[in-house]
Order: C-alpha cells, then structure tokens, then sequence
C-alpha cells in the first residue's frame, strides 16, 4: 500500500487474513493511535505513514532512529539542489505542466490540512523534478526518501498559517525558476526550500540537523 491508500473494510481483512474481526479490529485501532491510519468519516482507514508501520518491525534503538532521520535530510539536502538544476534545463513541456498541476493540487491539500494529500502531492512535486532529470539514477535515489516527505507533513499540520504560505511560496518561486529554464536561480530556490523546511523540521520535530546544514545556517545568522 501506499500513502493515501483506503484499507480494505474490516470483514474482508479478516476474510483474506484468517483472523477474527474483533482481531482485527482492535489492530486497525492501534493502528489509529500511533498515527499509522486515520479514519475518514463514511469513507474508511486510510494510510497515512508508511515509516511509523515499517518502524514497528525494525529493531532500532534511539540513537539510530536519530541517526537515520539526521542521514536522510542530509541526502535530501544534497541531491535535491543538484537534481533540480538538471530538470530545470531538460524537462518536457508536458512534465512542466504536470509539475504545475502538482503544484495546484499541494496547495489544496495544505489549505485542507488532509495529512495524505500532502504527503502524496509533495513527494509527487520532487518526483517530477527527479524524472525531470532524465536521469533514473537520480530518480530512483529520491524515491528513497519518502520519510523525508512525511516528516515535512507532519510539520506543515503544526506551523501557522504565515509558515505555511511561506513555504508553499517557496515551491511556487521554485516552479518559476524551473519553468523560466533558469538553473542557477532553480540551484538557489531549491537550497532556500530544503534549510527553510530543515528549520522547521528542528523546531518542531525535533529533527538535529546534520553538521551539513547547520554550518550553512550559521553563516546566514
């Protein structure tokens, strides 16, 4: 499954798994609360956190799972810029359009706050770019970084509204760049998103920043 996938009801999960409802029942429920699924009125469950329910079944002590999370903003840190500067000057007109009905749809589900919306649209939007790159190396390498994209929405559920209109202004200024074919300006758009999205990511997640950014950030102060 993916994010923003419904589950299946609960009589065909016990049917297909060989468990009792209640069983199964009471594991959508614990689902629920780690924050794995969420239930939509009239609708269903619904996944929401693919990194939560893998989390579950890898051994990791809390210095790892630190470690981790620290490793994957540091490789989104660095890919991301360069990745954006090579799409900037080989994408199609028709990628440059799916990226900017991409761009339409995130901002939808940010003014929705619909946590699976935004995870999906955001993570389509750099997957464009990386399919962008004509390259499926690099594509392929952020499609790795899915819990990148889930800790941004995590973030974006919390900010003030201010916040969130910055950071969706820095998509929009990132798409211009990218649509005008300039690469150097799509380069420096793209750097501005990843440390203003690693503040935030510190501020309210928690997330210690690798060595990589902070001595970035500290030259800005």
């Amino acid at each position: 499954m993916q994010v923003g996938d419904r589950l299946p009801s609960e009589r065909n999960l016990a049917i297909e798994l060989g468990f009792s409802r209640n069983s199964v029942r009471n594991a959508i429920k614990m689902f629920q609360a780690k924050g794995i699924l969420e239930v939509r009125p009239s609708s269903g469950y619904y996944l929401v956190s693919k990194s939560k329910l893998e989390s579950l079944f890898i051994d990791k002590d809390e210095e790892e799972e630190k470690t981790w999370v620290r490793d994957q903003l540091e490789a989104f840190f660095l890919f991301e810029p360069q990745a954006v500067m090579l799409a900037a000057g080989k994408m199609s007109e028709r990628e440059m359009k799916s990226l900017e009905n991409c761009l339409v749809d995130l901002s939808k589900s940010i003014l929705e706050n619909n946590t699976g919306a935004i995870v999906n649209n955001h993570k389509a939007f750099h997957e464009i770019i990386a399919r962008g790159t004509g390259n499926r190396a690099i594509y392929q390498m952020m499609q790795r970084l899915e819990y990148t994209y889930e800790l941004i929405a995590n973030v974006i559920q919390k900010i003030s509204q201010e916040e969130k209109d910055q950071i969706f202004a820095l998509h929009v200024n990132l798409f211009k760049s990218i649509s005008n074919r300039d690469t150097a300006k799509s380069y420096e758009m793209a750097r501005e998103m990843v440390l203003s999205i690693s503040d935030l990511l510190n501020r309210f997640e928690g997330v210690e920043l690798p060595d990589t950014i902070n001595k970035i950030n500290h030259k800005t102060v």
